[in-house]
């Protein structure tokens, strides 16, 4: 009987012996590698087309094409369109007042009427108020980012004072200026189009022969029609 015992404890402990001296082996890790350019799936091949009568008893699929066709017919903020626009803010005026320049501050609103291709360019026609009224002509080249909700517009044009339109008498060296009526100007602004609607903000120089420079800058809004 002890040499039964001798041998079986003597076995349990050389079995032990070998396991410990047996490197263990990690678990084996299924690799994966990236993905190549033949798993993208090409969506528009024939291959990936569905059937309508499969399409109809897709919920996922009813529900996109429910709201894509929502937002293509509801949304009119593309282009080729006709578009209101108008801005509102205030303009700081330096004019030629006998020898010397004067400064002052006027408020002003813009509204003008205008039509952008499907290039970007726009032209329109559109009346300032403010103590330097007058009427322009603008151009106006709107940039549109593919990736990105917020575009950009620069432009110019050319106007002329109508004296009749302005809503103020500005102080008294205002009605000092004998320099040219007509004007040049520069505008550039940045715009969030929405639905309906783009709120931007815009600034825009106006040159009057170096005689009168008059810096507007403000807020508005782009209807499209």
């Amino acid at each position: 009987m002890l040499w039964v015992c001798a041998s079986v404890l003597t076995a349990g402990v050389r079995a032990r012996g070998e396991d410990q001296s047996a490197p263990t082996q990690p678990p084996a890790v299924e690799q994966h590698g990236a993905p190549s350019d033949q798993s993208k799936v090409d969506f528009q091949h024939e291959d990936t087309y569905i059937d309508v009568s499969d399409a109809v008893r897709s919920k996922q699929y009813v529900h996109r094409a429910i709201i894509t066709n929502l937002i293509r017919d509801t949304s009119r903020f593309y282009i080729p369109h006709f578009y209101v626009n108008h801005m509102m803010g205030f303009s700081s005026v330096w004019q030629r007042a006998t020898n010397a320049y004067t400064k002052y501050l006027s408020g002003n609103n813009m509204l003008s009427v205008g039509y952008v291709t499907q290039y970007g360019h726009g032209i329109e026609l559109g009346l300032e108020f403010s103590n330097v009224s007058n009427l322009y002509l603008g151009y106006r080249y709107f940039i549109r980012p593919k990736n990105f909700s917020l575009w950009g517009f620069v432009g110019g044009g050319y106007g002329t004072e109508i004296k009749k339109l302005s809503i103020a008498d500005g102080p008294p060296e205002a009605a000092r200026y004998m320099g040219p009526t007509s004007m040049g100007f520069l505008t550039l602004g940045l715009l969030v189009p929405i639905v309906d609607i783009g709120i931007k903000a815009e600034v825009r120089m106006c040159f009057y022969d170096f005689q009168r420079i008059v810096f507007t800058q403000g807020v508005g809004v782009i209807l499209f029609l």
